[in-house]
């Protein structure tokens, strides 16, 4: 009988009792959780359309963002990559603090003391920063990457001592094709230096030797007529950017005379322009009656 007396006695008896009850905390845990799913389905929503609207080019988005709309537009793939990816850390940012801001919420509203319990998740903190310090660089180091468009996917890097094609990106690693075919595994973290081959413009460069005794206008203009006639072919057109460059003599000795042949081209066809100009400089000088040593 005292057990069913102390359970009456623990609900409100009174009409008024009852509403002081369900509107006090009750109501507010159920508004703080309710305008949590609320606030985290607005905030994932926004964060999709903007990405989408950048990964398929029809907005330009924020000044933080802004090298995502800055790519090249005909590289779906890695604007795309970029885009979503950054959009995937955004939301699990936003759903970190605010889960985070309503269990604090909700706890406080039980009549639980909070104090202890965020000085406990900062000691917390620290020690998982020390104890995943290599993890945590990985990521801050892929974020980094991603909004500065150091590189992306179809790009062609050197980091170390590969040199290779982008096939992916993540935030904690990047994945480079070499030429023989290699697949690298490379954590972002440890990227220190990396050389981009193939972002804003590439240069052609092709040396030659001649023979010491050649002339030096002679061979100039033979390059340079060389240069001509690859900057007019029709599948350059819109590849070379710029006038044919000679420069030389570079080294002489007492046999050869070294010259090299510069073009600036699109990303990624300088090894192609490469290839016509050494066939064109072989040709012109086989009709000017010029040696190659």
């Amino acid at each position: 009988m005292d057990l069913v007396t102390s359970l009456l006695h623990a609900f409100p008896s009174t009409g008024e009792e009852w509403v002081d009850t369900l509107t006090g905390a009750p109501l507010r845990i159920t508004v703080i959780i309710v305008l949590s799913f609320v606030g985290l389905y607005v905030a994932n929503r926004l964060i999709n359309r903007l990405t989408e609207s950048i990964a398929e080019g029809r907005k330009r988005g924020p000044d933080f963002l802004s090298p995502l709309a800055a790519a090249n537009p005909l590289n779906t793939a890695r604007r795309a990559q970029r885009a979503r990816t950054i959009g995937s850390v955004l939301r699990s940012s936003v759903a970190l603090v605010i889960g985070a801001a309503a269990i604090l919420m909700v706890l406080s509203e039980v009549g639980m003391n909070i104090t202890p319990l965020i000085a406990s998740a900062g000691v917390a903190g620290v020690a998982l920063g020390f104890g995943a310090q290599s993890l945590v660089k990985d990521f801050l180091s892929g974020a980094f990457m991603l909004i500065e468009d150091q590189y992306g996917v179809g790009d062609i890097i050197t980091v170390g001592s590969v040199t290779g094609t982008v096939e992916a990106i993540a935030l904690r690693t990047t994945k480079v094709r070499d030429l023989d075919g290699t697949l690298w595994f490379i954590r972002n973290g440890e990227v220190l230096t990396v050389g981009n081959l193939t972002q804003g413009f590439s240069m052609t460069q092709v040396t030659i030797a001649v023979p010491a005794h050649q002339e030096v206008d002679e061979v100039r203009a033979a390059l340079l007529a060389a240069g001509a006639r690859v900057v007019s072919m029709d599948e350059f057109t819109d590849v070379i950017t710029g006038e044919t460059e000679v420069f030389g003599p570079e080294t002489l000795d007492g046999k050869t005379v070294s010259f090299r042949v510069a073009l600036k081209t699109s990303p990624a066809m300088q090894w192609a322009v490469a290839r016509k100009l050494r066939g064109a400089i072989r040709q012109e000088f086989r009709d000017r009656s010029l040696t190659l040593a």
